[in-house]
Formats: structure tokens, C-alpha cells, sequence
């Protein structure tokens, strides 16, 4: 099996297709097997590269002492760029691995040739809504041995919108989550969502000249339309596209238009 080894562990990875390389970014918790569908489509016309990012599915042969923190993710992340690649990439992030994909622009901007969006946390609202989203990731993560169990399975499948996807693709999410070292899900967690991280993500975004897509979708229980548009308004370059009918997982809940979207958007971009 490929594992890229950093300082600490190793970093599982699949690489599928020829051609310029697209590097997928999860979002929090979730192992690099729900972009499958997605891949199998780009590869046609990519290098695409997923990963499960430390601490989760495969990337756990990690000492205690390892440090989940964002800056680790971020730093994982380009050093699978910079081993893999074959001149600059197309990055996509999803949810808190936008803002991830977002940061590694924002230190290696050389790196990074198109970065697309999905449906990321902007970390927009109010701090005690942060607040009250962080402490409700907390319980979800001392229930997660339960994950299985109905009463849990529903606040989980509720809070993430899982509901919109098929009982295979929602079990599959859910042995994710019910897998997770706790501490690197909340280290995760709580420094991806500290105001500070997504300022400084926002920053880089700004600064940056490279086409951006930002993928909004309109039933998304985590991240609003309008909180991707307020993000898109202050950069240079790029697209805005909203999905008004998918929630979260735009890339299992309508795959053929999320293909179609993101190898547009590619496409324009590399002209």
C-alpha cells in the first residue's frame, strides 16, 4: 500500500488516471473513499490523488504525542504535493479541507495552480455560534463509539445532512466517524475553526491571482450560500457556482453535475 511518510507516520494515498495532477483534500474526519465515484470520472482526463489525512482510515500509525493541529494538515498536504506532482496542481478541498487547501495556497502559492471550494466552512457567524458548533462537535465525538446506534445515528446523519445519501454511502461516512482517534478529530476541529484559521485562509485567498471555484450548495446544513458569496466577492479570479438542491456531499449526492462543474471550471481555467 503507498504511504508518503512524514515526520511522525505515514500518509496513505491512491493515485488513479494520467494527466495533470488533482489533489483531493478531505473534509473533517472522513477518509479519502467518498470521492471514489468522482475519481473514477477525472481520471480520464487527471492524476487524481486522495489521501486519508492523519489519524483517520489508514494514516493512523501515529505515536500519542502526534499533533493534529490545522498547521499539521496543511503541512501534510503539501508535502504530498511537492512528492507527487509532476509541475504545479489542482487542489480541492471540501468543507474543513478547503480550509486547509486554502492555507497550503496561502503558504506555498508557487504549488498550487487552481484551487476549487467545496462547500467549505467560511467560519462565518458569531463566536458563540462557533461556540455552540464546537461543543456540539465535542459530544458528537464521546458518542462516536455509538455512531451505529439509531438514536445517535440520527443526530449524526441530521447534523451533517448524510440523510440526502444512500443507506451504502451514509454507512460507509458513518464507520468513518464511529472509527475516529478522538483526539485527532477534536484537534481538527477545534484549530480549523478558531476565527483565526479561516482569517488567514481568507488572506491567502485574496492575495492569490490563481481561478478559485467556490462550490455553493443550497440545502447545507453547515455552510451558507450566502456566507460562500461574502468569501467570493473579495478575490481576484475565479467562479462561483451554486448547487441548489444537494447538500454537504455534492460529490455523492449529484456526481455526474459535480464532475461536470469542477472539469468546466478545469478546463477554463487551463486555457
Amino acid at each position: 500500500m503507498p504511504y508518503l511518510r512524514v515526520d511522525e507516520g505515514g500518509i496513505y494515498y491512491q493515485r488513479v488516471g494520467r494527466g495533470p495532477p488533482l489533489v483531493f483534500v478531505n473534509d473533517w474526519v472522513l477518509s479519502h473513499g467518498y470521492w471514489h465515484s468522482a475519481v473514477a470520472r477525472l481520471g480520464r482526463h487527471f492524476s487524481c490523488i486522495t489521501y486519508d489525512p492523519r489519524g483517520v482510515g489508514r494514516s493512523t500509525s501515529f505515536p500519542s504525542t502526534t499533533s493534529f493541529h490545522v498547521d499539521h494538515h496543511v503541512d501534510d498536504l503539501h508535502r504530498l504535493i511537492v512528492a507527487l506532482r509532476s509541475g504545479d496542481v489542482h487542489v480541492v478541498g471540501h468543507g474543513v479541507g478547503a480550509l486547509i487547501a486554502g492555507l497550503c495556497l496561502r503558504q506555498h502559492p508557487q504549488d498550487v495552480r487552481t484551487l476549487s471550494l467545496i462547500a467549505p466552512h467560511t467560519g462565518s457567524g458569531k463566536d458563540e455560534a462557533r461556540e455552540a458548533y464546537v461543543k456540539s462537535v465535542q459530544t458528537l465525538i464521546i458518542l462516536r463509539r455509538v455512531a451505529t446506534w439509531p438514536l445517535i445515528r440520527h443526530i449524526v446523519l441530521r447534523r451533517y445532512g448524510l440523510g440526502r445519501l444512500s443507506l451504502q454511502q451514509r454507512q460507509k461516512l458513518l464507520t468513518d466517524f464511529a472509527r475516529l482517534n478522538p483526539r485527532a478529530g477534536w484537534e481538527t476541529i477545534a484549530t480549523a475553526l478558531d476565527g483565526a484559521t479561516s482569517e488567514e485562509c481568507l488572506i491567502g485567498l485574496c492575495r492569490s491571482r490563481i481561478p478559485i471555484l467556490f462550490l455553493a450548495c443550497g440545502q447545507d446544513p453547515l455552510t451558507s450560500v450566502e456566507s460562500i458569496q461574502r468569501w467570493f466577492a473579495q478575490i481576484h479570479r475565479g467562479r462561483l457556482v451554486t448547487m441548489r438542491r444537494t447538500g454537504h456531499f455534492p460529490m455523492l449526492e449529484a456526481e455526474e453535475k459535480f464532475v461536470e462543474i469542477l472539469r468546466d471550471f478545469l478546463a477554463a481555467a487551463s486555457r
